[in-house]
């Protein structure tokens, strides 16, 4: 009986937020802010075989989400191969495959929900999840900046957070190499991990960061996260965005 009542709680659940992704694209589609398509058009020469560029010709680094920009260059490039070999009308824009990524994010956030809450057999904590869900989904912060980078990287840092939680630190590492390709600030995150594992460990700080499992973690992040910036380094000549000297000038 409790088995039965788990299935259909998640079931329910799993439903309910496909059907919110799905009703996320078809209302946003058509819509992102201007500073998104920076990195858009970054996509677009990636795709076309001018590499990883705003103007054709010119590498300099103006996009704070320049993994992000690779990743939709990959899926565009798929899609594009998919719908010509189907030959079933014209493939979606880059902008909108940014929103489908939006949309998966937001899924990937609210399926870590139970995880996070432990729901379980709790019929109240998968009432407080699908409350939580439908924010996500329906809320106006959520909605503003759709086709963003911001949901993809939070979904993957989360994700992370997730590895690291059940001990598959090395992965952890990885994921969240690719968080920080995706925006560098997600760097940020490496601290808090540390933290949260050193509490749930009941270690102490500098046991922890002498343990096996902080050494897997850095070796999973370096895995990927190095080999990144050193193509940053031999493609733009920086591995950091100089949107952030434009920043701080504004400031």
């Amino acid at each position: 009986m409790d088995r039965s009542r788990i299935n259909y709680w998640q079931i329910t659940y799993w439903l309910g937020i496909g059907w919110l992704a799905i009703a996320y694209f078809i209302r946003s589609k058509g819509y992102s802010v201007d500073d998104s398509f920076i990195t858009y058009r970054y996509a677009y020469h990636l795709k076309e075989g001018y590499g990883l560029v705003f103007n054709v010709g010119e590498r300099y680094y103006g996009t704070t989400a320049a993994g992000y920009a690779v990743a939709l260059a990959a899926a565009s490039s798929v899609l594009d191969a998919f719908f010509g070999l189907a030959n079933n009308g014209a493939p979606p824009s880059i902008q909108e495959v940014s929103v489908v990524f939006s949309a998966l994010s937001l899924c990937t956030i609210a399926a870590c929900l139970p995880v996070i809450l432990q729901a379980g057999s709790h019929a109240l904590r998968w009432v407080v999840c699908a409350v939580f869900a439908v924010y996500l989904f329906v809320g106006q912060p959520f909605n503003q900046v759709a086709g963003h980078e911001t949901y993809a990287y939070l979904a993957v840092a989360l994700l992370a957070a997730l590895l690291a939680e059940r001990g598959r630190v090395l992965l952890a590492g990885c994921v969240l190499g690719v968080a920080a390709s995706f925006r560098p600030d997600a760097i940020l995150f490496v601290p808090i991990l540390v933290l949260v594992d050193t509490a749930r460990n009941q270690a102490s700080l500098t046991g922890y960061l002498a343990s096996k499992n902080f050494r897997y973690f850095c070796i999973g992040l370096a895995a990927v996260i190095v080999p990144w910036f050193i193509y940053l380094g031999l493609h733009f000549g920086q591995i950091t965005p100089g949107t952030m000297d434009a920043k701080r000038a504004q400031v």
